[in-house]
Formats: structure tokens, C-alpha cells, sequence
């Protein structure tokens, strides 16, 4: 057990600090909108835990995770109590609400995501770009307003930096951790074409078929043939062309990845650079697990996408 308060799961409502973890595992990845918390703390049976709506999380004192209890499980036991939780961060709220149908027009991140409702927890980058355009319809997200908003700005799919904050800039090229000699428990490399797309078709406005198409002769390359035809899509409705780009490049989110798993914590987020001396490696942090239990220790895993959004793929032609 974790005992010397190096993971701190902070009970929002009753205002306390559970420091005797059992296990947990803290996740963050390139194309999900929020981190996600799961874990067990223990504290003395005497302890009374109250109403609990929001849960934080912090690791040798670093803060990583704000968000909703989403499920919590209270089980009292001889001279103990256990605390489950699974916890969404507060950007979940983007995913999980809706607009009315309308073209909002010269726009920022935001006002996106601001501009109709509150959203507390939530922060974002500022000074970004302002577009013509981010269209809501047939119930879009205020998160799909958010990556339309990115592709269109900035070429890039959004993603949440640190705890709670939207961003569309990716970090840089400054290596954030290396990881020395010793370190590296783990190396592999993952695949996965389930969800890619070779060929999409969109009718237009007035509903005549094919009007817009696009393939990717890479996906074809290898011997996948997964065609798509899709009604006219309003939410690119002024550059239906960038939009099957962007489907397209979304079906290939996460295809190709490198993955290392490394003893202890490493402090880095998504987009940053890490380098692996003894592999002679260095990749982006796309895809991020930081674990502890009994069997293995604290570990953190740290995946490094090649795909449509991510570096070093041939985009769609």
C-alpha cells in the first residue's frame, strides 16, 4: 500500500484527504476529452465520509486530476474502510452537452465554449484564432464544436493539457523527460485498422450523390477496403472537402503506436516530447497511464502516436 502520501485523493463536499492507497490508474490520450481517474483508498473505519461530488488527485505533490465522482463505493470492513472511485475531469462536460442548431459566426475557442453556457473546472487556451464559422446542428456537442474549431484554426485536433484545460497549440519541441538508463521496464509497438476508413463519399446540400469524395491510397495499400457515404454534412458545411480530410484522419486516431512503460512516475502531458536513451527513442505523448498496485509498483506508460493528426503519417490524398 501507498502510504506515504505521495497519492492524495482530495474528497470534494467533505473537505478530506485520503492519502492509504490500495491501487490506482490515471489515463490521458490524445483524442479523449477528459482524464480519468480509478482507484482504491483505505482509511480508518471511524472516518465518516459525507456527500462527495467532485474528487482531485495529485502524485508527489504534483496536481493531475480534477473531476466528477462519477461513481463512488463505500464499503465498510473490520476496522477499515475502502474508497472506490471512477472519476471523469470536468472537459467531460464538453462531450456531454448540446447546443441549439445555429452558425455562430467569428469565433474563438472561447466563445465556443463559453459563449452559451457555464462550464466551472474548465479552462482554456487563450488568444487563439478567430474562424468565420463553427456550425451546431442534429446534436452536435459543444466538444465536436470545439475540434471543428481546431481542425479549421489550427490544423491540429484539440486535447486537454494538464488537469482541465483545452487546448489547440501542441506544446513544442522541448524534450520534457527523458528516461535513463535502467528505467525502462517495457517496449512494443501496437496496431490497430478496426476503425480506419479508405474511401468516404458525401451527397451535397440538394442530396446528389458523390459530389465530394475522398480516398487514401496508404489504408488501400494495405489491402483495406472500408468505404463510407455520408448524407451532406453541415457542420463543414462551408469546406465539406476539409471535412472527409478530417473524418478520415479521425479513423486513423491512434493506428500506429510505439509504447514504453517506465519505473516511477514521469512528470510529462500529452504533446510533449520524451526521450528514451537506452532505445534510442524520443516520440510525443499521446497516450499517457500512470499506475500503482502491491504486485507491480508505480509505473507510468507513455504511448507515441503515428497517425492522421499525429506525427510522421502520409495524410489522405
Amino acid at each position: 500500500m501507498m502510504t506515504d502520501s505521495s497519492a492524495v485523493l482530495s474528497l470534494s463536499g467533505t473537505s478530506q484527504q485520503l492519502s492509504y492507497c490500495d491501487w490506482f490508474s490515471f489515463e490521458k490520450e490524445r483524442y479523449t476529452p477528459y482524464t480519468v481517474l480509478r482507484g482504491r483508498w483505505i482509511c480508518p473505519s471511524s472516518t465518516r465520509i459525507g456527500e462527495i461530488f467532485g474528487l482531485s488527485f495529485s502524485l508527489a505533490g504534483k496536481p493531475l486530476h480534477d473531476g466528477f465522482a462519477e461513481k463512488i463505493d463505500i464499503e465498510q470492513k473490520s476496522g477499515y474502510t475502502a474508497v472506490t472511485v471512477r472519476s471523469f475531469g470536468y472537459t467531460a462536460a464538453l462531450a456531454r452537452n448540446q447546443y441549439e442548431d445555429g452558425l455562430l459566426t467569428d469565433i474563438n475557442l472561447d466563445s465556443i465554449i463559453f459563449g452559451k453556457l457555464s462550464f466551472p473546472g474548465i479552462d482554456r487556451e487563450t488568444g487563439t484564432p478567430t474562424v468565420d464559422y463553427v456550425n451546431y446542428y442534429g446534436g452536435t456537442t459543444v466538444w465536436d464544436a470545439v475540434v471543428c474549431y481546431g481542425v479549421r484554426a489550427n490544423k491540429n485536433y484539440p486535447y486537454i493539457s494538464g488537469r482541465n484545460k483545452v487546448m489547440i497549440t501542441p506544446a513544442g519541441e522541448e524534450i520534457a523527460a527523458t528516461i535513463g538508463s535502467g528505467g525502462i521496464l517495457a517496449h512494443g509497438y501496437e496496431t490497430d485498422y478496426s476503425r480506419v476508413i479508405s474511401q468516404i463519399s458525401e451527397r451535397d446540400i440538394d442530396g446528389a450523390e458523390n459530389a465530394y469524395f475522398l480516398r487514401d491510397r496508404g489504408i488501400e495499400s494495405r489491402r483495406i477496403t472500408r468505404r463510407r457515404e455520408i448524407n451532406f454534412d453541415q457542420e463543414w458545411i462551408m469546406s465539406p472537402e476539409e471535412g472527409l480530410k478530417h473524418k478520415i484522419a479521425v479513423s486513423k486516431a491512434g493506428m500506429n503506436a510505439e509504447h514504453i512503460t517506465a519505473y516511477g512516475f514521469i512528470d510529462v502531458d500529452l504533446t510533449q516530447k520524451f526521450m528514451a536513451t537506452d532505445l534510442g527513442m524520443s516520440g510525443e505523448v499521446d497516450r499517457l497511464r500512470v499506475s500503482y498496485s502491491h504486485q507491480k509498483g508505480l509505473l507510468t506508460k507513455l504511448w507515441s502516436y503515428r497517425d492522421g493528426y499525429c506525427p510522421s503519417v502520409q495524410s489522405a490524398e
